[in-house]
């Protein structure tokens, strides 16, 4: 089953139901894992690559929820892709005309 992973829970005010349609939500830095310092040496391929492997991250079906921290967002996003030598990842976007979460691409999707 698909999973959506985001980098780190929201602000309380958004909600992160209508993206529960897509899978399980997962938090890659909660609690009882630090999130790493956006200036921490060796972040992408370090902390954050070790730990889309605990979570037996899987490309072809699992999603990165944009929400929370750009900066964490955007850092997991490089990770996946250094990591997994993908040229996109599959990403879930806010829309907030129809409040909800719509699947997407982050990167170039061939359509493969």
């Amino acid at each position: 089953m698909s999973r959506v992973l985001v980098s780190e829970l929201p602000r309380s005010d958004l909600s992160l139901e209508t993206a529960k349609k897509f899978g399980d939500v997962v938090c890659v830095f909660d609690g009882a894992y630090r999130r790493p310092g956006i200036f921490e040496p060796g972040l992408v391929d370090g902390a954050i690559g070790r730990r889309l492997e605990e979570l037996h991250y899987d490309p072809e079906v699992d999603f990165i929820c944009v929400v929370g921290s750009a900066i964490m967002t955007a850092l997991l996003v490089g990770a996946i892709m250094s990591r997994w030598d993908i040229p996109c990842v599959k990403a879930l976007f806010y829309h907030p005309g129809i409040s909800q979460y719509v699947a997407g691409y982050i990167g170039e999707y061939d359509g493969g």
